[in-house]
């Protein structure tokens, strides 16, 4: 009797109703993939700020009784009203009773898009604009002509921000020539810097000198994953609200991307975040996954609103590990991909996997924002879909059959 005395006090504070419990969407997922503790939460979208301000010191409040944090990340984007918590498992029946919530999901671990090591192209030489690296070459061509020329409009994404989320960016490297900052940092004790060398290549194929598709765009760098490519779907959330919050602030959100190679188990609330950012206007791109799999199982692979790629080799084949199905709107190169590295500000390496094709279309939104004047998430998604070539990937299990294709006529 005592307890119900207490939590029907807590009750009146926090909008705590008798109605059904909000759902924890990801109860029975792998405990080794759940990050202890710790869970994601979603308000209603008719919650007011002011309940969701008194719930939120009363849950902090209860949570510190039992030596944990409580409400340690609010979420506020437009769409995504929560909040991240350190609870107590004793304390989550407060969250999922209230009248608040309208859903709840254990936080997980979330790893960089699988990307890999490839030997050298042995034909290739150092490469410049004159030999461009073949990656480049394919996406400014329509056919397979062999060229090694990457045909690009001066434009080159200028006036553009594109956020790297994943392992930070060494933004020194001699590739990005001052137009690579630090952002925000999620990684707790970590250094803002690339650790792990994922992020730096991927900024690379959006917008280097040498190896990128946008030469000119401005690009933003937000950690979330560790030394070891690894995170948490909290983490990742947390780096979403932070881009828009930032781009909206800025008043550039329509002329924004979010590069996501990261991912990890379904995760709605992931998904979420990604329409909340399109719903801002935000371009998102993110990589398919390299697991062979349907891409409706992870996130934020599955976000209807994201441009989702997979990955091809030189001709066209879905390469090995990509992953495939209806979620994914287009294939780019993904596989021995010479890109800029961690170690100096000239180190550069070969790369392979989805995390290098999700780059190249990021750089394409950025290029067509720029060249073209688009505005906004729904004008640069159908722009890069409409400029793509079809069908003629071999191997696309059930993915829609798209190249990545900059529109030069070529």
């Amino acid at each position: 009797m005592k307890f119900w005395a207490v939590f029907s006090s807590i009750s009146a504070l926090t909008g705590l109703a008798s109605a059904a419990d909000a759902p924890i969407n990801n109860n029975n997922i792998a405990a080794d993939l759940v990050v202890p503790n710790r869970y994601i939460v979603k308000y209603k979208d008719n919650a007011s700020a002011s309940s969701r301000k008194t719930h939120e010191a009363t849950i902090t409040l209860q949570s510190k009784k039992a030596h944990k944090k409580g409400v340690i990340a609010p979420l506020n984007v437009p769409g995504l009203q929560g909040y991240v918590a350190d609870l107590d498992p004793a304390d989550l029946k407060l969250i999922t009773s209230s009248g608040l919530v309208e859903y709840v999901e254990r936080d997980t671990i979330v790893n960089a898009t699988d990307l890999t090591p490839s030997p050298p192209l042995s034909r290739r030489a150092l490469i410049n604009q004159r030999n461009a690296p073949w990656n480049l070459a394919h996406i400014s061509h329509k056919s397979r002509s062999g060229s090694s020329e990457y045909v690009y409009d001066s434009t080159a994404g200028i006036g553009t921000r594109v956020y790297i989320i994943g392992t930070g960016v060494l933004i020194t490297h001699d590739e990005f020539q001052g137009r690579a900052s630090h952002g925000a940092n999620f990684v707790t004790g970590s250094s803002p810097t690339d650790e792990f060398g994922h992020g730096t290549c991927v900024a690379a194929i959006v917008g280097g000198k040498t190896y990128g598709v946008a030469k000119r765009t401005t690009l933003i760098s937000v950690k979330v994953l560790d030394k070891n490519g690894s995170g948490t779907t909290a983490g990742i959330i947390q780096a979403i609200n932070w881009s828009v919050a930032e781009a909206v602030a800025r008043g550039v959100a329509r002329k924004s991307v979010l590069a996501l190679t990261v991912g990890g188990a379904y995760s709605a609330a992931l998904n979420q975040a990604v329409l909340a950012a399109t719903n801002a206007g935000v371009t998102v791109v993110v990589g398919a996954g390299s697991s062979d799999s349907d891409a409706k199982d992870f996130s934020p692979m599955s976000a209807q609103t994201a441009l989702t790629v997979a990955a091809i080799d030189g001709i066209d084949r879905r390469t090995a590990n990509s992953n495939w199905g209806l979620t994914v709107d287009l294939f780019a190169p993904g596989i021995s991909i010479l890109t800029a590295y961690i170690g100096s500000n000239s180190a550069t390496r070969y790369m392979t996997g989805t995390a290098m094709a999700a780059p190249h279309v990021a750089g394409l939104a950025a290029y067509f924002i720029a060249k073209e004047n688009l505005n906004g998430h729904p004008a640069v998604y159908n722009r890069i879909i409409s400029a793509s070539i079809t069908g003629r990937v071999s191997d696309p299990r059930g993915s829609n059959n798209r190249v990545a294709y900059n529109g030069s006529g070529l």
